[in-house]
């Protein structure tokens, strides 16, 4: 940081991005002490910080790609914010969880295209939206696919597990007054002797 023909700040912007995420961790190690789910409100505040440092470091930029690739960065970080706050209102929605996972994994890759960008490859203005959206899409077509082979094959898994268990009937008098139930007992010799009630 001393040695930078920039300044103390001109470094210090940059590192201050990533020591941000510090006070994730401290608020994870405390969160026994603090509320439920506090680490997710300290990631959408520390998203929300990026997105200002990314913003200001763009738009310092004086090569237009470069601006735009760093603005995208900033939007990408804005999007975690929201998507972290929701997550952290609705604890229960999967599309929130699903949608914030994307979203690390594309900043991630963004964040080493920016690096790629700046230093090894000459990206004109009109790639950084193609390579946007190819990441993105690369990114969300990875989830699907693995959603659907980890999905379908727990289906299989219950599927063929329903079919080889035994049921026997056991009809079961209530008291008088109580409708009569029929329960059913399947033998799974994997997880031992478990009862299903048939309505």
């Amino acid at each position: 940081m001393r040695g930078t023909q920039h300044g103390l700040f001109h470094q210090l912007a940059h590192e201050s991005m990533y020591i941000s995420y510090l006070f994730v961790g401290a608020i994870f190690v405390l969160e026994q002490k603090l509320y439920p789910y506090a680490h997710r409100y300290a990631l959408s505040f520390t998203f929300l910080l990026c997105y200002f440092m990314w913003r200001e470091h763009a738009l310092m930029k004086e090569d237009m790609s470069d601006r735009r690739i760093h603005m995208l960065q900033a939007e990408i970080n804005f999007a975690l914010c929201l998507s972290w706050a929701y997550s952290s209102y609705n604890t229960k929605s999967l599309f929130s969880y699903v949608v914030s996972l994307g979203l690390i994994i594309l900043n991630g890759c963004w964040l080493m295209t920016a690096g790629l960008a700046g230093s090894y490859c000459n990206v004109t203005m009109h790639m950084v939206a193609p390579l946007f959206v190819l990441e993105a899409l690369f990114i969300a077509s990875g989830i699907v696919l693995c959603t659907v082979y980890f999905v379908s094959s727990t289906l299989h898994d219950i599927k063929s597990g329903a079919s080889s268990s035994k049921y026997s009937t056991l009809p079961i008098a209530g008291n008088e007054g109580c409708v009569l139930q029929e329960y059913s007992t399947v033998d799974d010799e994997e997880h031992g002797l478990s009862i299903e009630v048939l309505q």
